[in-house]
C-alpha cells in the first residue's frame, strides 16, 4: 500500500478505532505526506504517564503492526517509509509520538 492507501485505510477505520478505545480516544486522522504517514490520535482522558505504562505491557503489538505498515509502503514501492503516531490533547500538546522505524 501506498502512504496515500494507507491514510485512506487508517481514516475508513477511525470509528472502529475510537470504539475500541472505550471512549479514551475522541478523534483520530491519518495524512499522508511524501513517504511518511502521520496518524493523529486525540485524547483528553489519557496523559504521559499512561501512555508509557500502556506501551509498557501492550508495546510489542503496537511495533508489530507499526512494522507491518512499513512493509506494506515498501512492497509498494515506498522508499524509507515512515509511519509517525502522535498522541495529543484537544489543544493539540503532544502527550506521546511515536516514529517508525525508530
Amino acid at each position: 500500500m501506498t502512504p496515500k492507501d494507507v491514510a485512506l485505510q487508517l481514516n475508513n477505520e477511525a470509528f472502529n478505532l475510537k470504539q475500541s478505545s472505550r471512549g479514551l480516544f475522541s478523534d483520530t486522522n491519518a495524512v499522508a505526506k511524501n513517504n511518511s504517514v502521520t496518524l493523529t490520535v486525540t485524547s483528553d482522558k489519557l496523559s504521559p504517564v499512561m501512555i508509557n505504562m500502556a506501551l509498557a505491557t501492550n508495546g510489542d503489538q503496537v511495533d508489530q503492526l507499526a512494522q507491518k505498515v512499513l512493509r506494506s509502503m515498501t512492497e509498494a514501492g515506498t522508499k524509507n517509509p515512515r509511519l509517525i503516531i502522535k498522541v495529543v490533547d484537544s489543544n493539540n500538546k503532544a502527550l506521546k509520538t511515536l516514529t517508525y522505524p525508530n
